[in-house]
């Protein structure tokens, strides 16, 4: 009876689907950063406005719009009402949008035209207006887009895209909105559009993000991310970090752009489901508006944040140094000079105890968090999921590095937000105490196709036929990667060992052959250490 097994060890071929797992966690190290505390500085009654304000004129007003056609400015650090502009045949105004130090843009509900937007383009400089586009059904948002020198207007079924050209906007196009809830923003960064929508219900529901180049409209990539139980979803880009931030009623996604698995932290505000979020200029800071209250939340470490006192439906502006909230008839001013004071994380160190990995080893993966006061903290990283295109050296399971080959394996992973990057060099095996080698020299070359046999006494257990046991390496101490052939006749083995690529000519090799047992497990033969050398050619 003949038996013939063929394996290959280290060149298993594999499909890689996209990972999409998260980590969901709360961070736990609350001694890092106290919670928020935000001194209230001023708080005034204005009159009653329906746009979303923003600050202008080199931040020195406070400009809104109100649903009798008005624009309102108000003084910014004393939050009094300076004047008012009447927009003569609009109702409501819906949204203004800063388009640069001198302009805005100002989405209008028309009077005349059955309660259609216009979008028009105000000067502050001559405080004169002209329409840029009519007639807008289904509208919800407007956004100025300046790399494009353009402005998205979202509709109910889609966006659409217009340029300016001699004060009038000319449509360009419909970008892609997906089905059911979702929202979008723009990655200034990289000129990409993302739409980002809620797929599936209940603990399986995920936000899916769609990357669309802004010069092709086309689609480049999707990313997603779970939360768990949503039924609706705000997302805003910080440009900063660059990383896309994804809000749901009880989670937050931190995504950065050079990786593909999401951060997700839970997060249980006091009305959940968002209605605005917004970053202060370093990124740090996010602010999570929903009907009732608003949230302040550090996303450095993930740990402290704040419920102010008030709901702040209509966001106005986030600074350096204070965040000023409106609602309709108020405007609250808080001072958060003291928020970049705090204690932020530097860097993330990944490591092992052992220095040097080698081929056929487990290596527990520990981490700390390096902080901006000088010290570390412990954290815990065996819950990340780690992706790696060198999975035939090495991968990393649950905190566990796993070693199956030689060479470089480098991993990358998300975590509290930010792309974490981790490599190793999984070296050859070295001999264990007490093993004792028949050192052998080949006499002559031989040739870069060369197959060694190895023939033992009685039937060779096939578990005994892998790479740790068996190997070829290089003048370096790389494993060469090879495949087996195995013939079992007559009360003896021969082992065939195959290279996959062919030795490089004129380089120097050694086979090694530490252990091999038979099926009842008997040691077989001598441990054999052999160098050869490849012909040249």
């Amino acid at each position: 009876m003949k038996n013939r097994i063929t394996r290959s060890v280290g060149w298993i071929v594999c499909l890689l689907a996209l990972t999409i797992q998260a980590t969901i966690s709360t961070a736990s190290a609350s001694t890092l950063a106290p919670d928020i505390d935000l001194p209230l500085v001023h708080h005034a009654d204005v009159p009653k406005f329906s746009a979303s304000p923003i600050v202008v004129k080199d931040d020195a007003l406070i400009l809104t719009g109100t649903e009798e056609g008005q624009l309102i400015f108000i003084d910014r650090d004393t939050l009094e009402h300076v004047y008012t502009y009447d927009l003569e045949g609009y109702h409501e105004v819906k949204d203004v949008v800063k388009k640069d130090e001198d302009t805005v843009l100002i989405a209008v509900r028309n009077a005349q035209y059955n309660g259609t937007i216009d979008i028009l383009e105000y000067t502050l400089s001559t405080q004169t207006y002209h329409v840029l586009q009519r007639d807008i059904d289904y509208y919800q948002s407007l956004t100025w887009i300046p790399d494009q020198k353009g402005f998205i207007v979202s509709r109910r079924e889609q966006l659409d895209f217009y340029t300016i050209e001699n004060n009038k906007a000319h449509f360009v196009r419909p970008l892609p909105k997906q089905r059911g809830w979702n929202d979008w923003t723009y990655d200034e960064n990289h000129q990409q559009l993302i739409s980002v929508h809620l797929v599936d219900h209940g603990v399986q529901a995920r936000a899916e993000a769609f990357y669309y180049d802004f010069d092709t409209f086309s689609f480049v990539e999707r990313k997603r991310a779970p939360v768990p139980n949503a039924l609706s979803l705000r997302t805003i880009y910080d440009a900063q970090n660059d990383r896309l931030i994804i809000a749901s009623e009880g989670y937050i996604s931190l995504l950065p752009h050079t990786s593909t698995i999401p951060y997700t932290i839970e997060k249980k505000f006091r009305h959940s489901r968002p209605d605005t979020i917004a970053l202060d200029p370093s990124g740090r800071f996010l602010l999570h508006l929903d009907v009732s209250y608003s949230t302040l939340i550090d996303l450095d470490l993930l740990d402290s944040d704040t419920t102010l006192q008030q709901s702040s439906k209509h966001f106005i502006q986030m600074s350096d140094d204070r965040l000023l909230l409106g609602e309709r008839y108020q405007i609250s001013q808080y001072d958060i000079s003291d928020l970049q004071k705090r204690t932020r994380l530097v860097d993330i160190d990944t490591y092992t105890i052992e220095s040097d990995h080698f081929v056929g080893n487990d290596y527990p993966l520990f981490g700390r968090l390096i902080l901006s006061n000088g010290t570390s903290e412990p954290v815990d990283l065996s819950q990340l999921n780690w992706t790696t295109q060198d999975y035939r050296v090495a991968q990393i399971e649950k905190g566990i590095l796993r070693t199956r080959g030689t060479g470089r394996a480098t991993f990358q992973t998300s975590f509290l937000g930010r792309t974490l990057n981790w490599s190793t060099y999984v070296k050859t095996n070295e001999p264990k105490d007490g093993d004792t080698f028949l050192e052998q020299v080949h006499p002559q070359p031989v040739a870069p196709d060369k197959t060694w046999a190895i023939t033992v006494n009685g039937d060779v257990s096939y578990e005994y036929v892998e790479q740790k046991n068996i190997f070829v390496t290089d003048a370096k101490g790389r494993i060469v990667p090879t495949l087996y052939v195995i013939d079992r006749h007559n009360g003896s083995s021969t082992i065939q060992v195959i290279n996959n690529a062919h030795y490089t000519p004129g380089e120097t090799y050694t086979l090694w052959v530490r252990e091999l047992a038979a099926e009842d497990g008997t040691p077989l033969d001598q441990k054999i250490k052999r160098t050869f050398t490849i012909a040249s050619q």
